[in-house]
């Protein structure tokens, strides 16, 4: 008996185990967020109504003529249970009954050759003992409902093909789906919920109080009279509790979801001789002598708690479910979140794209304040006067449009500056200091615009003369540094050198700046960079004669962006522009203004 208890134990606790992990991984209960019913309360409550039995020193089922109803008496409980799942359970008792014995009913004669004593009086019948006791158990009990699990089956999903469907691939708020007949599933009217016939079995421990009154002769002629030794030293050893280890089996049957009976027999193993009061005298040495024990038979009626109509299986009971009819999320009430992004999908304005709650639902992708569907450059930070696009001079002009997005310009002019105010924007304007006309190409009489082959010589257009790069560094006093390095040094030697070889040149020579500071300031400086390269040129013998040297400041960027000192040191330069005279056509007679 023993080894089946404990495979009973190691078994139904295998099994609970297997159960619970099943049902705490993340995979499982990410699946069960969605959309999955809670299948009711994890609490039931019931009460008890039946028979009780006991075998003890003046009673035993079936020996010596005692029938099965022989001291039977009346049982009653109350039970609360806790369920980890569908299958197993932690179940509270309280049972109540009175136990008793009389040596009197027993018919004899006696049919186990044991029975040695009054044999010729009929056994224990005229031995007249007898006790009655009142009994209360408490327990705490283990119990696997073997099909319990099968009362809320798992709902097949099938598309409309007739394949089966992944349960994490399935969205009851808005997809169509199938059973495996090729019916389209009326979510009104599945009755997820399974009446079954399901057997159980239970183990637990028990606190069981009595207090039993022994009765024996007083005369001779009433039966035997036990010694007062025995019986005094039985009431000093008398408890009123002992541990017991209560067995359970049962059958269960659901008369709805909420309401459930079971027909249960219950009994103890044997753990004391003194539910009756009779231990010492009734001490024999032969199997006469043994522990008192206890039964019951009896009708359960159970009630599950919680139960709730959830006729969208969401989780969300009607009563709290603001949209019952499509199946939504615990944390919006039962309404359906197909984004996930917080915001239940009627108050939602971009119900299938995650977004913020102050965009009613919809999202800032670039996070400039505004929100996707206003936003003409979603995916770039802008401004609201740019409609979500960026201007990163601040002009007014999108740097989408901006032909000069890093120069505050004009928006008639496309974000470019008109510097002269010759209403030539500067990207176009051959002197962009200087305020001149069309005619000149943005320059006047006195300022005329140098142009060979339809080309101008200013350094919006550098890259059509034969261009030379060189003296940028992270500040001024690097960019002085660098000219007067050995690299620079022989580049000066041999551009002079190649320029003192013919007469038939003219060399530009352009200073330009970063962005720091006062555009005033940075155009003087553009100046003094350009007149430092000419001395140098001008020390090595270059004639000065065909020398222009142009302050540009900071007009021509050479990065645009100017994201970090590299950039901005690219700006810090100077350029050299060297034509050949011998390009122009018609305009030999060209004046040159320095």
């Amino acid at each position: 008996m023993k080894n089946l208890l404990l495979f009973l134990c190691l078994f139904m606790a295998y099994n609970l185990a297997a159960q619970n992990e099943e049902l705490a991984t993340p995979e499982i209960l990410e699946k069960e967020n969605k959309y999955e019913p809670e299948n009711g309360s994890k609490w039931a409550v019931g009460f008890h109504l039946g028979l009780s039995q006991s075998d003890t020193d003046t009673h035993s089922i079936g020996r010596h003529g005692g029938g099965l109803f022989n001291q039977v008496n009346l049982a009653y409980g109350l039970n609360a249970k806790y369920l980890f799942n569908q299958n197993f359970s932690l179940r509270a008792d309280y049972l109540g009954t009175k136990i008793s014995g009389d040596d009197r009913e027993i018919d004899g004669p006696c049919s186990d050759g044991n029975d040695i004593d009054n044999v010729e009086a009929g056994c224990h019948r005229d031995r007249a003992w007898r006790f009655t006791s009142p009994l209360h158990e408490l327990s705490l009990s283990l119990e696997w409902d073997i099909l319990g699990h099968k009362r809320y089956p798992e709902v097949e999903y099938f598309d409309v093909n007739g394949e089966k469907l992944d349960k994490e691939d399935v969205n009851l708020a808005y997809g169509t789906y199938y059973n495996e007949d090729g019916e389209v599933y009326d979510f009104n009217e599945i009755n997820r919920f399974k009446r079954k016939l399901s057997p159980y079995i239970g183990i637990g421990a028990a606190l069981t109080f009595v207090d039993p009154e022994p009765i024996y002769p007083t005369t001779e002629e009433e039966g035997i009279i036990p010694s007062n030794e025995l019986v005094e030293l039985d009431q000093l050893e008398q408890g009123s509790a002992y541990l017991h280890i209560p067995v359970t089996v049962g059958l269960r049957y659901d008369l709805s979801e909420k309401i459930f009976i079971d027909g249960e027999l219950r009994g103890v193993f044997q753990s004391t001789d003194l539910l009756d009061g009779m231990k010492n005298t009734t001490n024999f040495d032969d199997s006469r002598n043994h522990g008192d024990t206890y039964q019951f038979a009896t009708l359960r009626f159970g009630y599950r708690l919680g139960i709730k109509k959830d006729r969208d299986f969401d989780g969300v009971a009607d009563e709290d479910d603001i949209c019952p009819d499509i199946p939504g999320i615990k944390s919006l009430d039962g309404c359906p979140d197909s984004d996930g992004d917080g915001i239940s999908d009627e108050v939602d304005a971009c119900p299938q794209i995650k977004g913020l709650r102050k965009f009613a639902g919809c999202p800032d992708t670039d996070n400039d304040g505004i929100q996707d569907l206003l936003d003409v450059c979603p995916e770039i930070p802008g401004s609201l006067e740019g409609k979500g696009c960026p201007d990163s001079d601040g002009d007014g002009v999108t740097d989408e449009k901006d032909l000069c997005p890093n120069l505050v310009g004009l928006e008639k002019h496309l974000g470019c500056p008109d510097t002269d105010g010759d209403d030539i924007p500067d990207n176009e304007d051959a002197c962009p200091l200087v305020k001149g006309f069309d005619a000149f190409h943005g320059c006047n009489e006195n300022y005329p615009s140098l142009e060979y082959d339809g080309r101008f010589i200013n350094s919006a257009l550098a890259e059509y003369c034969e261009k030379v790069y060189f003296g940028s560094g992270s500040s001024d006093t690097e960019f002085s540094n660098g000219l007067n390095s050995e690299a620079v040094k022989t580049q000066i030697d041999f551009i002079a050198n190649e320029l003192k070889k013919s007469e038939d040149y003219i060399l530009v020579i352009g200073g330009h700046t970063d962005t720091d500071g006062e555009a005033e300031f940075n155009q003087d400086l553009s100046e003094k960079r350009a007149k430092e390269v000419a001395r140098l040129f001008s020390a090595k013998g270059v004639s000065t004669t065909d020398m222009i040297t142009v302050g540009y400041g900071e007009y021509f960027l050479a990065d645009y962006q100017e994201a970090d000192e590299k950039a901005k040191a690219m700006n810090r330069r100077v350029e050299l522009c060297i034509f050949n005279k011998n390009i122009q056509e018609d305009k030999e007679d060209l004046e040159i203004k320095k």
